[in-house]
């Protein structure tokens, strides 16, 4: 008779799909929920497990405190306009720096954190033109010598 493992015995006794009474779908931490890979192996861990360890109520870290995925329900579309900076930063190291996000062939790997990068607006003045100019290149001389 083969051996059989616990996590096997459980799954083929309680659970379709070989999922667990206690799973949860966390694919709404990507921006894409289609791209999240829940089972993918990270050393020693899968990327669910990762999320379960960030959302215990007490005993993450050093500290043992609440991790800072505790209350977030990540099983709905996730908004994180007011989230505090720490649950930002996790929802990113899951999603982008762990890849759990990078399921599909070329996949936008972004957070549902992720915002596009603000446009910068250069503004010349005409005091830069007159007295920039003659700086830059006056630097320019006095560097050549």
């Amino acid at each position: 008779m083969p051996a059989v493992t616990y996590e096997g015995f459980i799954r083929s006794a309680c659970c379709s799909g070989g999922k667990s009474k206690c799973w949860r779908d966390n694919s709404n931490v990507c921006k894409v929920p289609a791209n999240y890979v829940g089972q993918l192996r990270l050393s020693t861990y899968t990327c669910d497990t990762l999320i379960d360890s960030m959302s215990r109520a007490s005993g993450y870290g050093a500290g043992g405190g609440a991790g800072p995925l505790f209350n977030v329900d990540l099983t709905q579309t996730y908004d994180c306009t007011s989230s505090s900076v720490a649950i930002k930063d996790a929802i990113t190291e899951v999603a982008e720096i762990q890849n759990c996000c990078s399921g599909n062939t070329n996949a936008d790997v972004k957070s549902a954190c992720w915002t596009p990068p603000r446009e910068c607006t250069i503004f010349f003045s005409p005091f830069f033109f007159v007295y920039g100019l003659t700086y830059f290149s006056w630097l320019e001389t006095a560097n050549s010598n």
